[in-house]
């Protein structure tokens, strides 16, 4: 029996809106969970619109490992027996120039629903939620650059080269026990937009995609990595970065949010002084705080390899293990 995105057996979560029969996310890293039973299910998505290389997945089922693959018209999976089965569908990654924002999107995840012998009931989940904005460092790019052979077009090879679920955002939300909630883009600032198309960080926040508002609840907590790709104009990214924190405190107003002095360097002294005195004005000196990353990976590479992300979150989550409580 087939079961569309509009039955309780389906859980997104992320930045994931409406489109078309299904429910479509750009930003890898956001996830889906479903609950079937029996022994197989098939997985159904809407791949029109999509340009090679298509977008990877992993799926893990039932807790188990995860595997790597393509998105396609249909993906099935097997269980070893019959019973009651738990699934998590996350968007590794995708090619970051494929039109990711405006229609028709290119570079996208499209669920339309799962075929299987009946429909399971999906866990309680009482964790609560980590925002995670910022640009390619937290998309997960390059983070196997080594997967681009013979020097071949670089687009072409970024599913197997970039990977969500290894960022330290990814990583801090698991060590912390909280739900991920990605909006990572690469080359985009609080000044400028980025590639696919995607808008700079304050109007990108608000949406999932063109004209496709944020779905899900308020987050608990906010981490914020912007600076890398604004390096042109230290007032904008002022000006850029005051708006950024007033859209996150104006959507949850109850929020803690660090704001991360980017690994690079860029804005470090700006930050130093804009996001206490922010505090300040608004009041909320409980509310923010500022992480000094002054040290902790090598300028170069720009994007850290997956040993760099892991190293940025053991960081992270001692130094943010008490705020966000």
């Amino acid at each position: 029996m087939f079961y569309n995105v509009k039955r309780p057996s389906i859980r997104f979560i992320g930045r994931w809106a409406p489109l078309r029969y299904g429910m479509a996310a750009t930003a890898p890293g956001s996830y889906i969970e479903l609950a079937f039973e029996g022994f197989e299910v098939t997985l159904y998505f809407d791949v029109q619109d999509l340009t090679l290389p298509f977008p990877h997945l992993f799926l893990e089922l039932d807790g188990g490992d995860l595997y790597e693959m393509p998105v396609d018209r249909y993906l099935r999976i097997r269980a070893k027996k019959a019973g009651d089965h738990f699934l998590r569908i996350y968007f590794k990654g995708a090619r970051e120039t494929a039109n990711r924002w405006h229609h028709p999107l290119q570079g996208y995840v499209l669920f339309t629903g799962f075929e299987a012998q009946g429909e399971g009931t999906l866990p309680k989940d009482e964790r609560k939620a980590l925002e995670l904005i910022g640009d390619s460092i937290t998309e997960g790019v390059l983070i196997d650059p080594q997967y681009a052979p013979n020097g071949e077009n670089d687009q072409y090879n970024r599913p197997y080269q970039d990977d969500a679920l290894s960022t330290y955002g990814f990583l801090l939300a698991k060590n912390l026990n909280l739900i991920p909630l990605f909006c990572g883009y690469g080359a985009t600032g609080v000044t400028k937009g980025g590639c696919g198309g995607v808008p700079s960080a304050p109007e990108t926040y608000p949406y999932c995609f063109e004209n496709a508002p944020v779905g899900y609840a308020p987050a608990d907590f906010t981490l914020i990595n912007h600076g890398t790709n604004d390096r042109h104009n230290p007032h904008l990214f002022k000006e850029g970065y005051v708006a950024l924190l007033d859209l996150i405190f104006s959507r949850n107003e109850n929020a803690r949010v660090a704001c991360l002095i980017p690994f690079c360097g860029a804005y470090a002294e700006e930050l130093k002084e804009l996001v206490p005195a922010y505090a300040k004005e608004k009041g909320r000196e409980d509310a923010l705080l500022l992480v000094d990353t002054a040290g902790w990976l090598p300028p170069d590479p720009l994007h850290p390899l997956r040993e760099g992300h892991a190293l940025a979150a053991t960081r992270l989550t001692e130094i943010l293990s008490s705020f966000f409580i």
